[in-house]
């Protein structure tokens, strides 16, 4: 873990920051309510620290997965794991993690009698996705000209089949592939056939657009970043560290809406899923202070609870219903560890139609909370479009206050079946609470700022014990330590390798470079994608 981002004298922010986009620059100062909006997560992890930890590994770039700023780590890959006690000796290394693997675990459920909103006249041809479309007035605000026009729109996912005639019309302004480090989010050489199939899925649902069939996304004159996050070999397999450098990317470049059909879960303990433990939890924090609209998927565990990051303070988790209102029972029921209502609303997630993979000119139906997550965020897009001065808090405030459940809020459905239409037409608080937190805590309206495990101040930039007391995890104010997965001792200074209902996954650890009075609370590992 490297103990800065580099000698302080030979940090350049100028340089730092020239690859965030006006877009985002924008987007922040209508979040943050100032106009200096940057700070040392826009800074890069020091390249010198990357070539010594290679050097010493005997190793190369090729071996470095990824790169975080927020977390100011690098994933790599080695060989053998031994190489994890020669890298906790180097001086600039604070923290070591092992990156564990899940597997994906698919919903399926057939739809009863359907039950939706009034049918409006429309122009356009919906074909097939009309019902879901009219479930949440997205064809009302069509004919009112909202359509995402405008709009940048970030979608996280296993990569997407572009050659659907959903997508031919798709204004998609960049790409990413992080799994390959690379612009191609379809699939390569070695992928197999499915590697698309979900992200096709996802993409058409917020998106698609295909007059000639009838087939459309409520936010399908959007602007898109595709990014590829997730690998999908013989089985899923989801990776915690591409989800960080998505999101990443994703909000430099501008987005205003991030539709992530993604969860993870298995190794974290319930008392984790509290909105600022999780990794994956911690990086919608962190875009969710910078403006940008996450809607994420609650969850295909029923009662077992939601998955992160759908805990996140700001986020909009999203649960999953028949078209006759009825909650699917796949859909994660909340609450969060600290007692927040999950999910915050629902739209279809049993039946709903999509592009189908398989070809490049079908459409199927397909179930899950990942389908009624980009009906949300589509949602969210309109109505930025509509109100471009909205902030999170307001977009968020505007979807759950309109919703078919808002006098009775639950853990089920939470404020219920959204309505573009009531939305678009809410009048959303003015009296916003604007923070200023460092990068150990997040901004929560009416809280302020809302600190991780280990700080404290009205900017969480106080760390509550001696910094260098607890060697791979974080003290409390007794004195005693708290140790990361497969760390122990009364320092946490002993390395078990063992992680308590997970499997290793060979060879891939996450380094943390972390200041010397900062902590990490990082976890990084591998998780499930929901469906």
């Amino acid at each position: 873990m490297f103990v800065d981002k580099g000698p302080k004298d030979r940090i350049d922010y100028s340089s730092a920051i020239s690859d965030i986009s006006q877009e985002a620059i924008a987007r922040r100062r209508k979040q943050m309510g100032r106009t200096d909006v940057f700070d040392e997560t826009d800074l890069p992890v020091h390249e010198a620290y990357i070539q010594k930890t290679l050097e010493v590994l005997n190793i190369n770039y090729n071996n470095v997965r990824t790169r975080s700023r927020i977390l100011n780590a690098i994933s790599i890959k080695i060989s053998d794991e031994t190489q994890l006690s020669v890298l906790a000796n180097l001086p600039f290394i604070k923290f070591i993690d092992v990156v564990t693997t899940f597997k994906k675990t698919p919903s399926r459920e057939t739809s009863p009698a359907p039950k939706t909103r009034s049918t409006q006249q429309s122009t356009l041809n919906y074909g097939i996705s009309e019902p879901q479309l009219q479930q949440i007035n997205a064809i009302q605000a069509h004919q009112q000209g909202l359509n995402g026009t405008g709009v940048i729109v970030a979608v996280l996912d296993c990569g997407f089949r572009l050659d659907h005639v959903a997508f031919k019309n798709l204004n998609i302004i960049n790409t990413f592939n992080f799994i390959n480090n690379n612009t191609n989010v379809d699939n390569g050489p070695n992928d197999p056939d499915n590697q698309r199939y979900h992200g096709t899925y996802t993409l058409s649902t917020i998106g698609g657009m295909d007059p000639v069939n009838g087939f459309y996304g409520p936010a399908f004159a959007s602007k898109y970043l595709l990014a590829k996050t997730e690998y999908v070999a013989t089985e899923t397999i989801v990776e915690e560290d591409y989800y960080m450098s998505g999101v990443e990317w994703a909000e430099r470049n501008g987005a205003q809406v991030l539709s992530a059909s993604l969860g993870y879960t298995g190794w974290w303990r319930p008392e984790e899923i509290d909105g600022k433990s999780a990794i994956t939890t911690r990086a919608v924090n962190w875009a969710t202070d910078r403006g940008v609209v996450c809607v994420t998927s609650a969850g295909n565990e029923g009662l077992k609870g939601i998955k992160v990051p759908a805990d996140a303070f700001n986020s909009i988790a999203v649960g999953a219903i028949y078209l006759n209102g009825t909650i699917a029972r796949f859909s994660s029921r909340g609450p969060s560890y600290d007692g927040r209502i999950k999910p915050e609303v629902v739209a279809l997630g049993v039946s709903t139609q999509c592009a189908d993979p398989k070809t490049n000119n079908k459409y199927a139906p397909v179930s899950g909370t990942s389908l009624s997550t980009p009906l949300v965020a589509g949602a969210a897009a309109l109505l930025l479009q509509s109100h471009p001065n909205w902030t999170v808090a307001q977009v968020k405030e505007a979807l759950t206050a309109t919703a078919d459940n808002a006098y009775s809020p639950n853990n089920v459905v939470g404020w219920g079946l959204i309505d573009i239409i009531k939305a678009n037409s809410y009048q959303v608080s003015t009296n916003l609470t604007f923070c200023n937190c460092s990068s150990h805590g997040t901004c929560v309206q009416g809280r302020g700022c809302v600190c991780y495990l280990g700080w404290e101040g009205t900017a969480c930039e106080n760390y509550v014990c001696d910094p260098t007391s607890c060697f791979r995890g974080f003290c409390q104010r007794d004195g005693s330590c708290i140790c990361y997965l497969a760390w122990t001792g009364d320092k946490c200074d002993s390395y078990t390798g063992v992680y308590p209902n997970s499997a290793v996954s060979t060879g891939i650890s996450w380094l943390l470079f972390i200041g010397v009075f900062t902590l990490l609370f990082l976890l990084q590992q591998l998780g499930h994608r929901v469906e």
